[in-house]
C-alpha cells in the first residue's frame, strides 16, 4: 500500500473511534428516520427528501466504506 494511502487510512480510523463521529454518525441516523415521504405535497419535495435521504445515507455509510477500501487495498 502507498504510504499516502496508508495514511488516509490511518487518519480515518482515528477519526471513526473519536465520541464526536459516534454523536454525528447518531444524529444522522435521527435524521434519517425523521425524513418521511408522506407529508410531501409535490414532486419537488419528494426529490428534495429522497435527495436528502440518499445524502444522509451516503455519510453514515462513509465508515463502512472506508474499511472495506482498506481490506481490498492491503490484498
Amino acid at each position: 500500500m502507498k504510504p499516502e494511502d496508508q495514511k488516509f487510512f490511518d487518519d480515518a480510523r482515528e477519526l471513526f473511534l473519536q465520541p464526536g463521529w459516534r454523536n454525528f454518525v447518531g444524529e444522522l441516523e435521527v435524521m434519517a428516520a425523521n425524513i418521511t415521504f408522506d407529508s410531501c405535497s409535490n414532486s419537488d419535495e419528494f426529490w428534495a427528501s429522497k435527495g436528502a435521504l440518499n445524502a444522509v445515507r451516503q455519510i453514515m455509510a462513509y465508515e463502512a466504506m472506508v474499511k472495506q477500501g482498506e481490506e481490498e487495498a492491503e490484498e
